[in-house]
């Protein structure tokens, strides 16, 4: 997954923002995300942010713009999050290991440490609006999780070509399946606090890549 700083159009001016509104709105992203992982994008407004972080509606208003701008840099930072700490568990594995089964490793352990508190940010986007129709929000909520699944249908046929998996399987189908895994095992983990989702979620993948689980990497400073 690549970053993509695309926003919707707008007929403001570009904002400058100081040193210190940049460090603003920094924190403010970081308190919406959290918030939205928790409690679902549509809870996240200027003034419950207002409230929450001890800002005036206002200088939200300056920094972000209307509700609309504020859940789209709400997703544009929650994304970045979400790259950063896969990429960051992905070159933690070693190199010779199947692309797909890192892949899975590094989710697993983003989903186990906490990055988000209410859990996976995609997962939650992904379900609180898969029954809406278009919309900028909605759009970039899709574009997101057509993104994730290229990059592990990517991660399939590097595996293919590696020969760690047959060449008659479907990639496509692979990162279906995975996401799938990843669903339910945030499902569980969330609602059932089971400490077994984890690895059940990876034995499950196991299933579908016809491999042994591979057991996990030290854990890195978080």
């Amino acid at each position: 997954m690549k970053a993509d700083h695309t926003a919707r159009p707008t007929t403001r001016p570009p904002r400058r923002p100081t040193a210190r509104g940049r460090v603003s709105r920094a924190l403010v992203l970081t308190s919406a995300t959290n918030m939205a992982s928790r409690e679902g994008l549509e809870n996240v407004t200027i003034g419950r942010l207002a409230t929450d972080v001890g800002m005036s509606k206002s200088g939200l208003v300056t920094l972000f713009g209307d509700k609309i701008d504020l859940q789209l840099a709400v997703i544009a930072h929650g994304r970045q999050v979400f790259i950063d700490a896969i990429t960051e568990r992905l070159d933690r594995q070693p190199s010779e290991l199947p692309q797909t089964w890192r892949f899975v490793t590094a989710w697993m352990s983003y989903e186990h440490d906490g990055v988000f508190p209410g859990g996976c940010l995609l997962t939650a986007l992904s379900a609180e609006y898969a029954g809406r129709t278009g919309g900028p929000v909605r759009d970039t909520v899709e574009r997101m999780g057509r993104e994730w699944l290229a990059a592990l249908a990517d991660a399939a046929r590097t595996d293919q070509a590696a020969g760690h998996l047959p060449p008659t399987v479907d990639p496509d189908q692979i990162a279906f399946s995975l996401r799938a895994v990843f669903l339910v095992t945030n499902w569980h983990w969330k609602l059932f606090g089971d400490p077994e989702s984890f690895e059940r979620g990876r034995a499950l993948a196991a299933t579908i890549l016809g491999q042994p689980p591979q057991p996990p990497p030290e854990r890195g400073p978080r």
